[in-house]
């Protein structure tokens, strides 16, 4: 996946360490995550392994602008300020710095020049812990809904409060098609629920408790 020289390239000018050593791998469908060590610290490097599957994006590593989102000094930027941010980050391509709200792991740095691999990249401080559907406690699963509710804190004023906005799910035919739609921020979410089923009226209650953001405003039937 990844050569002993490129890491070093990586890690090197981060840490110091001429020596980083990868202690596990882990693979997704988009990305692969590497456990590196350098200078007895653990760090997580997240690459996007699998380009194929993520066309879309293919030039920006989103955990740098959402983290440049989170930082408190930008809470009042408006949207020009935050096209301009994230019209340098594109152009820069690659950076370092600790940066982290608190929220999300403390990124050290970000590529997708492909000047070192071939691939976007990114650097993190590595978070121990098992995944969180490992140990359905309550009292986690709220804690998570808290740091989604911060993330939908954030707002682009030219996005929000538009009738018309719309994100639909139209798979027609298809038995994952929704049955129903939930109204929030604008933004329609497509949920699946037989007709008269309660599921609609769970998922409006729970966003509510669990994330603390404003709720659901409406549901409708599929159409």
């Amino acid at each position: 996946m990844i050569t002993e020289a490129r890491l070093r390239q990586i890690f090197t000018p981060l840490t110091g360490d001429p020596s980083p050593r990868v202690h596990r791998t882990l693979s997704g469908n988009i990305n692969t995550i590497l456990k590196v060590e350098a200078n007895g610290r653990m760090y997580g490097l997240r690459i996007r392994s699998q380009e194929q599957v993520y066309r879309y994006e293919p030039d920006l590593m989103k955990e740098v602008f959402i983290s440049w989102l989170l930082d408190p000094a930008h809470a009042g930027a408006n949207d020009a300020e935050k096209a301009r941010a994230l019209s340098q980050l594109r152009t820069a391509q690659r950076g370092a710095g600790r940066k982290s709200s608190g929220i999300e792991p403390t990124g050290l740095a970000f590529d997708w020049s492909r000047q070192i691999l071939p691939q976007p990249y990114f650097v993190y401080e590595w978070i121990e812990g098992e995944p969180l559907r490992d140990d359905p406690d309550e009292q986690l699963y709220q804690a998570a809904g808290r740091a989604l509710a911060s993330l939908h804190q954030v707002r682009l004023d030219a996005r929000y409060g538009e009738p018309c906005l719309r994100q639909r799910i139209r798979q027609k035919g298809h038995r994952t098609a929704p049955d129903a739609f939930l109204t929030s921020h604008g933004t329609e979410y497509g949920i699946i629920a037989r007709p008269g089923d309660p599921t609609a009226a769970r998922l409006r209650t729970t966003h509510t408790r669990n994330t603390g953001a404003a709720g659901f405003t409406g549901t409708r039937q599929r159409p």
